[in-house]
């Protein structure tokens, strides 16, 4: 497929427009040709913000009256099975906001759409966005290279001040959801740990309340797998003094890798030398020049406009293989099972 794609984006708010209208727009061969939003004035405010010629509220008369190439779902994930349907029948490709669904129904409707739709060339991926992220892709590549060494052990540390702005809202959507704001967010370390440790089974689930909002049961969680490769975990605290999301450390047998998502750090540590004061200092002394290259580097990469956001890097790679045929960003099956793996934490914190 050569030429304009034309791309329709459902749902007006803060993740299409922080995230992916400015995402899209890098992309050559792209334009973003419609919005939709059951908010009138969101919808139209929006179109103004990105200078995009038409606004609707209404999916059935965008889709008949656009015809678009892709159609891209912003919305709470309640209302992604019925945009996901409509889109495959009129031919569009399709990519989804995390989470794809709520419940198992919605997901096994979903995936048999996915499998039974009619123009089997229609691409259907969820934006696990983060996976794309400059730096995690770094590490992924560490991985494949066997850096660390067998993988023993995963955890990824999700923080988030109090005030964050989802949570400290009571009429935000999220808090309609199982799970509340937890439900909306444990899908991001759920598939960065897919991706690193393969299959997950779940082993245990803890949560609790120690925020000061009413609204919110629980704003505190830890969880904990067997996977193809060593322990994994993750814990999401919405009590943090400052946000650092996320923050993942892998545990090999030849040398520890870690990542802080917050500054885009990226370092190893080398096995350590000894235990006396001397070794103690050179190991401290190696760790500090490794920050301090990741720094330059991420830098240098910033600075000569290098530095992709991770949704143009999702966006890009759909957009590749929709032209290419090539590798979609996220094997669409190994999606639908990281959204069961997440019903099976979620079914413990509703």
């Amino acid at each position: 497929m050569s030429g304009i794609l034309k791309v329709a984006v459902i749902g007006t708010g803060a993740v299409a427009n922080d995230a992916h209208f400015p995402s899209w727009r890098k992309i050559p061969g792209i334009s973003i040709i419609a919005v939709c939003d059951v908010n009138k004035i969101a919808a139209e405010n929006t179109a103004r913000r990105w200078q995009i010629p038409h606004s609707y509220t209404d999916i059935n008369e965008l889709l008949k009256a656009e015809k678009p190439d892709i159609v891209d779902i912003c919305t709470p994930p309640n209302t992604h099975l019925s945009i996901i349907e409509k889109a495959f029948e009129t031919g569009c490709h399709v990519t989804c906001e995390k989470p794809l669904a709520m419940n198992l129904e919605e997901t096994c409707k979903i995936e048999d759409l996915y499998k039974f739709r009619a123009n089997k060339a229609n691409k259907f991926n969820i934006s696990y966005s983060m996976l794309y992220h400059p730096q995690m892709l770094a590490l992924l590549r560490k991985l494949v290279r066997k850096d660390a060494g067998e993988i023993l052990n995963v955890d990824i540390r999700c923080l988030h001040p109090v005030d964050e702005e989802m949570l400290a809202n009571p009429k935000h959507w999220c808090h309609t959801l199982p799970g509340g704001r937890l439900g909306e967010t444990i899908i991001h370390p759920i598939y960065m740990l897919y991706k690193i440790c393969g299959n997950l089974q779940l082993k245990d689930v803890y949560i609790a309340k120690r925020g000061p909002y009413n609204w919110v049961n629980y704003d505190e969680l830890r969880v904990t797998f067997d996977s193809e490769r060593g322990f994994a975990g993750f814990y999401v605290s919405f009590n943090s003094p400052g946000l650092e999301y996320p923050l993942i450390t892998i545990d090999g047998m030849k040398r520890h890798i870690m990542l802080n998502g917050h500054n885009h750090n990226l370092v190893e540590t080398c096995p350590t030398r000894g235990y006396g004061i001397f070794s103690r200092g050179t190991d401290s002394l190696i760790q500090m020049s490794k920050i301090a290259g990741s720094l330059i580097q991420n830098t240098v990469r910033t600075l000569t406009l290098r530095h992709k956001n991770s949704h143009q890097q999702y966006f890009e790679l759909f957009v590749d293989n929709i032209k290419n045929n090539n590798d979609m960003p996220v094997n669409t099956e190994d999606a639908f099972a990281i959204n069961r793996i997440f019903l099976s934490v979620l079914e413990r914190i509703s």
